[in-house]
């Protein structure tokens, strides 16, 4: 017997075609992160929230066969920067196998954009909706009004043994074994992009620009769906592995 393992990430073409004499095929999906708001448009006046993160969730196919379909969610886009215009981030994409009633996980929602006068709010967390284990992702952190106000740090992305933390600062969300959040930016400073997997962007900085050019939010991270199974080792005339 043999185990194999794929990773099937946004580039990947569905479908994805089970090798003849697989067993036990164990499907892992990720959902990708949400995008980190933009400050306000108003001159120093409020930083942007960070975006959640991806769920987490798993499924085993005792008997797998033929092709499958599936889809990776992709990171959701901070929010970018403009002139007079506060643009929030983007929601993750969601993360699927075969169908999403069978392995389904959300992506974290984007964070707000800053205000004038209230706090931005923060990306809601990924929830994984199918599957045998579901983790849902982190929740991104609010965006503080006011001058010199840091953006919200991005969720920290579901994994295999637990819930993606909460952002509970302008720091990016971590502590487990999922992929972390990325940090809010300082005050004029863009929110950092998540990297790896599911992960949620950070909140941009307010802004001091004299053109109220707003800063910009973070991109989340994009999911992934990882498939393990075992089989049999084929072998041909001459001896030679299959």
């Amino acid at each position: 017997m043999s185990t194999e393992t794929v990773t099937l990430t946004t580039v990947s073409s569905s479908p994805w075609t089970c090798p003849t004499g697989a067993r036990n095929l164990i499907i892992e999906c990720y959902g990708a992160g949400g995008g980190g708001g933009a400050s306000s448009a108003t001159r120093s006046d409020g930083a942007g929230a960070g975006g959640g993160a991806g769920g987490y969730s798993k499924k085993t196919i005792a008997a797998p066969s033929g092709t499958y379909a599936f889809s990776v969610g992709t990171s959701g886009a901070g929010g970018a920067a403009a002139t007079g215009v506060a643009n929030a981030g983007n929601s993750g994409g969601a993360t699927w196998f075969s169908t999403s009633s069978l392995v389904n996980s959300n992506g974290g929602g984007g964070g707000r954009a800053g205000t004038a006068g209230a706090n931005a709010v923060a990306g809601t967390s990924g929830v994984a909706t199918a599957g045998d284990t579901l983790y849902n992702g982190g929740a991104g952190y609010l965006g503080n009004s006011g001058g010199s106000s840091t953006g919200g740090g991005g969720g920290e992305g579901a994994c295999s043994t637990s819930a993606g933390t909460t952002a509970t600062s302008g720091a990016g969300a971590t502590g487990t074994a999922g992929d972390d959040g990325a940090a809010g930016g300082a005050a004029h400073t863009a929110g950092g992009n998540a990297t790896g997997y599911g992960g949620g962007g950070g909140g941009g900085g307010h802004t001091n620009s004299t053109a109220v050019l707003t800063t910009a939010g973070g991109n989340g991270a994009p999911g992934k769906i990882v498939l393990t199974w075992t089989g049999n080792i084929l072998w041909n005339s001459v001896g030679q592995m299959m």
